[in-house]
């Protein structure tokens, strides 16, 4: 189990944030599949197209899988969000981010990944070898999400995968601009318009935010951090894989367009 250094006397929700922002300077932002999508200085709307399309097909049954468990395993039953307010803000938030979806069907669109194919090539790349991370890390985080019962636990999970999320897509969006300065094309879940919506990682009107802030006072036992920092390495674990079979795909597809 991951130790928390420096910070064991603050409240246990600030030590876990504070634990996951360790992870984020150390893991997330130097992943070597983060650091190949930086634009170079020389990044031409061409080469930018050639990098995104080069592995957006391998992510698209882990995004339409997110719109599932955001819907249906993330958020909490209406019986309980109607007496607790933090649940009710959490299903607001997933409403939201369940929802973003339609941007990537735009995008293939745009980048010219919607060709016509078969029902079989398509079945057997969707769940073929090559993207078993990514339909993994759907199962894994349903997995983690059924033992976080706790709303500020579940909190932290959303907040980790929210954070890594808007890593990837500040640095995707500043392809997207490249392209759309250079050829007038907008990119929508790669671009600006879904790094506006995560800037917060955790969307939810004024009221429910107040209620998250209210109930950031909530007791939470040692027992509890240990929990949460588990669901929050699990889940770093998971995306970490996801990225690197993602970049594996990446490269993969390019040598084979050069071969």
């Amino acid at each position: 189990m991951s130790t928390l250094i420096n910070v064991v006397s603050l409240p246990i929700m600030d030590r876990i944030l504070a634990y996951i922002e360790t992870k984020l300077e150390s893991e997330m932002k130097v992943h070597p599949f983060i650091q190949w999508l930086v634009p170079s200085s020389e990044e031409t709307s061409e080469t930018a197209e050639k990098k995104l399309k080069s592995w957006i097909p391998c992510m698209v049954n882990f995004i339409m899988g997110f719109k599932d468990m955001n819907q249906s395993v993330l958020c909490y039953p209406e019986t309980e969000a109607n007496i607790d307010p933090l649940k009710a803000a959490i299903n607001e938030h997933c409403k939201e981010d369940g929802n973003h979806w339609p941007w990537l069907l735009m995008d293939l669109k745009t980048l010219n990944l919607n060709p016509d194919t078969d029902w079989v090539t398509l079945i057997k790349f969707l769940w073929g070898s090559q993207t078993v991370g990514q339909r993994g890390a759907i199962y894994d985080f349903v997995r983690i999400v059924q033992k976080l019962q706790n709303p500020l636990l579940r909190l932290c999970f959303i907040c980790t995968v929210e954070i890594y999320g808007h890593v990837m897509l500040s640095t995707t969006t500043e392809l997207a601009n490249i392209i759309e300065k250079e050829t007038g094309k907008k990119l929508h879940y790669f671009g600006q318009t879904h790094l506006r919506h995560e800037e917060g990682h955790f969307h939810c009107s004024p009221t429910a935010e107040n209620a998250k802030k209210e109930a950031w006072t909530r007791p939470l036992s040692e027992e509890d951090f240990e929990v949460g920092i588990g669901g929050v390495d699990e889940a770093i674990r998971i995306i970490n894989n996801m990225f690197s079979e993602l970049h594996e795909f990446a490269l993969s597809s390019s040598s084979e367009k050069q071969a």
